[in-house]
């Protein structure tokens, strides 16, 4: 996307250069959706560096979280709420020190839910356009959770109209909604014919495919297995079949839904994670039961599915917090636990949240075999000349590890890293045969260059 393409063309030496999570055929590509790539782009073509697409995605996340809490909190509780969201994820979170992203699907999800508010009040074309636009955002960057979402509060919104019989009086008020989401689906469609060749098939469905091992839905059967060209790069995709091993036993499953439950409440709302389940009876009632019954509906879906990143619920954070501080609200205000109790609790909640923030923030651990590698790739760079590394792994490589990944332009690059495939290298030798070859063992300790040499015996 940097580069100003989609995709880019399949690599005649593709076999070498097969990584996780990356498309190889029918073009070279990410397997993800491209929301988070453009905003790294965007970082990239901005400031010649990637990461400040990351920060930049945060500060938007914050100041649309902050937005999405004043459409259902008093300003004061929507401000602490929103600083509480931005200490908590866009300040000491992996998504705000990596690049595995989050930050893009928690802003289309906070549009979503501040536009529902916004509806329930007046039905109006900006509040319509509004809920579209965050819609589109999530069906770009978290496809699944962000439709989950999004069909939760498209019934919730339509049902509302339907108990108040206030309808919109003009066929009118939907046709931007209408246009943003034809223009979505459009654009999403042509990119995926870009990638994958077919304009509805996703780069990950494409990419799964090819490589997946395991089932993505509890109620799936597990695939056939793909035959792996690479036995580490096969190792890595089987080590998830451990998750759906927990689906073999109705009880296993209840326990490893329960589980993965608490850890998604304990990333976002750490200490807090109980109150709104606790406080759930009085949360259903008059106009949260919109909110509540998209977080119930939202997070049914992504425990549906077998495998779980906590930025895979990401579109769903506003309503974690907005269930959390309306919960503080209730015990604030209310009679019966507006005593000593609430007046107790209130204060000491944020406290507490804010205490276990400071106390559990640490600098992301960089892995030995990163730092590395990075440092391989600046040493080469400031050389004369382009370079080819062959990469060999051992049976007892650690999977997370990977050293194989390139630039979008492979031929182009000053650095180009492969797969050790014995003797089909010398194909990739003919290739590059203007570079200089290295060697390089993944697996000695530390990891060091030496000249290729065609003889498997003398290396």
């Amino acid at each position: 996307l940097a580069s100003g393409r989609l995709a880019n063309p399949a690599h005649p030496m593709w076999m070498h250069f097969e990584t996780p999570y990356e498309l190889q055929q029918p073009t070279y590509a990410s397997a993800y959706p491209p929301a988070q790539g453009a905003m790294l782009a965007a970082g990239e073509a901005i400031t010649g560096r990637s990461w400040w697409g990351v920060w930049l995605s945060a500060g938007i996340m914050c100041a649309v979280l902050c937005w999405a809490f004043q459409q259902w909190l008093p300003p004061l509780w929507a401000m602490a709420t929103g600083i509480w969201a931005a200490l908590q994820l866009g300040l000491f979170s992996y998504w705000m020190n990596s690049y595995w992203g989050g930050a893009v699907s928690a802003t289309g999800g906070a549009v979503v839910v501040g536009a529902v508010a916004r509806l329930r009040r007046r039905m109006t074309r900006l509040n319509v356009a509004t809920l579209a636009t965050g819609m589109a955002v999530l069906g770009a960057s978290r496809p699944y959770e962000g439709s989950v979402l999004s069909i939760a509060a498209v019934a919730y919104v339509g049902f509302n109209c339907w108990r108040r019989g206030r309808w919109p009086a003009r066929i009118g008020t939907l046709m931007p909604a209408a246009g943003i989401l034809l223009l979505f689906i459009a654009s999403l469609s042509y990119y995926c014919w870009r990638v994958t060749g077919k304009p509805f098939e996703l780069p990950q469905m494409a990419y799964m495919k090819q490589y997946a091992v395991t089932k993505a839905f509890v109620w799936q059967t597990s695939p056939s297995p793909p035959q792996f060209r690479h036995a580490v790069l096969g190792a890595e995709l089987r080590s998830f079949q451990l998750e759906e091993r927990q689906y073999q036993s109705p009880l296993s499953g209840f326990f490893w839904t329960l589980w993965k439950t608490m850890r998604i409440g304990s990333f976002y709302l750490g200490p807090l994670l109980l109150l709104p389940p606790v406080m759930l009876p009085y949360l259903a009632r008059g106009r949260f039961q919109g909110a509540v019954f998209m977080a119930i509906v939202s997070v049914t879906g992504i425990l549906l599915t077998v495998f779980l990143e906590l930025h895979y619920a990401a579109p769903m954070s506003s309503l974690f917090y907005l269930l959390t501080a309306q919960s503080l609200r209730i015990l604030w205000v209310s009679r019966r636990y507006g005593g000593w109790i609430g007046r107790f609790l209130v204060p000491a909640s944020p406290a507490v949240a804010l205490f276990t923030i400071v106390l559990t923030a640490s600098p992301p651990a960089a892995r030995p075999a990163h730092v590395a590698r990075a440092q391989i790739i600046e040493s080469l760079t400031r050389t004369a000349g382009k370079n080819l590394i062959v990469v060999h792994y051992s049976n007892q490589h650690h999977l997370a590890d990977e050293w194989v990944f390139n630039d979008a332009d492979i031929d182009q690059s000053p650095v180009v890293w492969a797969r050790d495939m014995g003797a089909a290298n010398r194909e990739l030798l003919r290739y590059f045969s203007d570079r200089t070859v290295w060697y390089l063992d993944a697996d000695d300790a530390p990891p060091a260059l030496r000249p290729y040499v065609d003889d498997a015996t003398s290396r």
